[in-house]
């Protein structure tokens, strides 16, 4: 499921595992294409990794011309949140 979340929305996710005595799976970082980038079991230990924002926001802007960053307006969305 987080694989195809971070290939839909372009994004880097990070999954956590609990610690003792609940840990039951494992910690990972995926990148934008779902693909995992490092992973450590279910033993308790830090996995530490560099995230690329500007990749980030070059692939978003790139993959979807439509709804990039050059394509939107914050000011006209604005109004649709105060009409409460």
């Amino acid at each position: 499921m987080y694989q195809t979340r971070a290939h839909e929305n372009r994004l880097f996710i990070v999954s956590v595992n609990y610690g003792a005595p609940h840990n039951s799976r494992t910690s990972t970082i995926l990148d934008l294409e779902g693909s995992t980038r490092d992973e450590v079991d279910n033993t308790e230990s830090v996995l530490v990794g560099d995230l690329n924002l500007t990749a980030v926001r070059k692939v978003r802007n790139e993959c979807n011309p439509i709804h990039g960053l050059r394509n939107r307006y914050p000011r006209a969305c604005k109004p649709l949140g105060n009409d409460r």
